[in-house]
């Protein structure tokens, strides 16, 4: 085979799993005031409230916008103590193969995190696993950028 051959393949030829790679949450949200952690204690519950770098994780599942329905569980990232930064970089294997998605698979990512004993979304998006035009499957990386008080406000940009 030469070097400047080229081979194709479908996604639907493609027995291999999906994997994803959840590398890290950059950016900060303000913390409470001491005024308010004693004229509202309960607050002090949710740990993005009172830690700059609280603990967090995150869970992606497989969804066809056109079915309407989970092609897959939830895969969540392992637990990972922050120190300075959230940072994962961690590969999750998803429970679907490439030749089982369908054109209009989407993946739902879940930011969580703790209030209290209870594990509460902080955060949530999807985005597609194919280019809207080519119908390809997506390569490279994506940074999705989101305001945490705003639940519509990702953007995603692509290497």
């Amino acid at each position: 085979m030469s070097i400047k051959s080229v081979t194709f393949c479908v996604s639907n030829e493609v027995a291999l799993p999906l994997q994803i790679k959840i590398d890290s949450l950059e950016g900060s949200k303000p913390l409470l005031k001491a005024s308010q952690k004693l004229t509202q204690p309960s607050l002090i519950q949710r740990t993005s409230d009172v830690q700059a770098d609280s603990e967090m994780f995150v869970s992606i599942q497989v969804f066809d916008l056109k079915s309407r329905r989970n092609l897959t569980i939830p895969v969540y990232t392992p637990y990972v103590p922050f120190k300075n930064l959230r940072k994962w970089d961690v590969w999750l294997t998803l429970p679907i193969t490439l030749e089982q998605l369908t054109s209009h698979s989407t993946l739902h990512i879940v930011l969580w995190e703790f209030d209290g004993d209870k594990e509460v979304e902080f955060f949530s998006t999807e985005t597609p696993l194919f280019e809207q035009n080519s119908r390809t499957l997506k390569r490279g990386s994506e940074s999705i950028k989101f305001k945490y008080d705003e639940p519509d406000s990702s953007t995603i940009e692509t290497n």
